[in-house]
C-alpha cells in the first residue's frame, strides 16, 4: 500500500473508524498490516511536544491517552490537517470545526480500525513493524502549563470561542 493510498481510505471514510475498517476488510491481510504500519508511522510523526501542546490548549488540558487519542483525531481529519499539524500545530485554528472540540479532538476508535479488520481477514492478531513511541517523550521542546497557551494563540482564540 502507498501513502497516497493509505490517505485516500483515511479521507474517503472521513476519519469513521468503521468505514475505515470496512475499506480494508475486502484487501489481503498484507495491504492490511501495510495500512497498519503506515499509520503507526503517522502517528509517530505526530509524537511531538507542540502536538500534545496543541491537543492541550484546544482540550484545555492533555493526559498521555488524550495525546494519543487526539494524534489519532489529526490522521482522522485527513492528509492537509495532517500536513498541516507537522508544519505548524497553531495554524490548524480554523480547521477546528466546533464539533471537534465538543468531541474533544478525539478519534480513539481509528487507532483499532486495522486490527479488527486484519483479524476478520486473517484470524489472528495484528503485529506491526513499526514500533510505537508511545510512552516515550515525545521531539521537541518542552512546554509548560503557564506557557503553552501564549505559543499556540490561534487555537487558543479557538477553543474559547467553542
Amino acid at each position: 500500500m502507498t501513502i497516497d493510498q493509505f490517505w485516500q481510505i483515511i479521507e474517503d471514510a472521513r476519519g469513521n473508524a468503521a468505514k475505515v475498517t470496512a475499506a480494508l476488510l475486502p484487501l489481503p491481510a498484507e495491504e492490511i498490516e501495510s495500512f497498519a504500519n503506515l499509520y503507526g508511522e503517522q502517528m509517530n510523526l505526530l509524537h511531538r511536544w507542540d502536538i500534545w501542546g496543541a491537543a492541550y490548549v484546544l482540550n484545555e488540558g492533555c493526559s498521555d491517552d488524550g495525546f494519543h487519542y487526539f494524534k489519532a483525531f489529526v490522521i482522522g481529519k485527513g492528509r492537509k490537517f495532517f500536513e498541516q499539524a507537522v508544519l505548524a500545530p497553531d495554524d490548524l485554528a480554523p480547521l477546528v470545526t466546533s464539533k471537534d472540540l465538543k468531541n474533544g479532538c478525539d478519534n480513539e476508535e481509528l487507532n483499532y480500525a486495522a486490527a479488527e479488520a486484519y483479524e476478520k481477514v486473517a484470524n489472528a492478531d495484528l503485529v506491526t513493524e513499526v514500533e510505537s513511541l508511545e510512552g516515550t517523550d515525545p521531539a521537541g521542546e518542552a512546554w509548560e502549563e503557564d506557557e503553552v497557551y501564549d505559543r499556540f494563540p490561534k487555537l487558543a482564540a479557538r477553543a474559547e470561542a467553542g
